[in-house]
């Protein structure tokens, strides 16, 4: 395929996209890089890799769905060799993971709240009350 006829991106310009991008996420994945790095691997914006490329070509979707799991994957047997490691800081380990991970790994605080409806009864019988008695002493 020719500069002049390779498919076109937004602007009119040639995708830079090549199937063999394929291979080469998941390859980047297997070695735990975050998304930015494979962009900047194989030359591309951040954007490209997360949105363009897996819109236009289902066989980049899929391969880049796998490169992110392996990347995972790479981080969690990190963390797992680490926790036998002399020197591992597994509270820093946590925040990356959180981070780089957050659907897994993020860390969440459930809060529960209950209402005392019976007070605000109260307070509107209260409130009712000295209406009254203000009604009443006009009254006279």
């Amino acid at each position: 395929m020719t500069e002049q006829t390779k498919p076109k991106g937004p602007g009119g310009r040639p995708s830079l996209y090549k199937p063999e991008y394929c291979d080469r996420v998941i390859e980047l994945g297997r070695e735990g890089m975050s998304v930015v790095e494979m962009a900047a691997e194989i030359g591309v914006a951040r954007s490209t890799l997360e949105e363009a490329w897996p819109a236009a070509h289902e066989e980049f979707s899929e391969a880049f769905a796998r490169a992110r799991e392996l990347s995972q994957a790479w981080w969690e047997r990190q963390g797992r060799v680490g926790l036998t490691a002399e020197r591992f800081n597994a509270q820093v380990y946590s925040r990356s993971m959180a981070a780089r991970f957050p659907k897994d790994w993020r860390e969440s605080k459930n809060v529960e709240s209950t209402v005392n409806v019976q007070l605000e009864e109260k307070k509107q019988a209260k409130i009712s009350s000295i209406t009254d008695m203000i009604l009443l002493d006009d009254a006279d």
